[in-house]
């Protein structure tokens, strides 16, 4: 929570990035990406919950993407984090030569 309060308060002192914040997230949930749960399945749902933070990153000199979304699912709560839990994929770093 103290990091949506951190972000949040932010914007707010920023009313023009925080209106940029608006176009990828608008652009996320027309791609359906997200979507809003419903009471019943919040009620039904009995596994594991992790809210992920996310932050804007801004790059007035791109001009297709000047406003990124970063999501941070690296970050832990009570000694636990969404990066964790999921399958290790290949080092594509490695396997590029850098």
């Amino acid at each position: 929570m103290a990091k949506l309060v951190s972000i949040e308060m932010r914007l707010k002192k920023n009313e023009i990035n925080a209106k940029l914040s608006d176009e990828p997230v608008k652009e996320m949930e027309d791609k359906g990406f997200p979507r809003k749960l419903a009471n019943e399945e919040i009620m039904n749902y009995k596994g594991p919950v992790h809210y992920i933070s996310h932050h804007q990153v801004i790059r007035p000199e791109k001009r297709s993407t000047s406003v990124g979304i970063v999501f941070n699912s690296s970050a832990a709560f009570n000694g636990h984090g969404l990066n964790q839990y999921w399958k290790k994929g290949l080092n594509l770093n490695y396997l590029s030569g850098v």
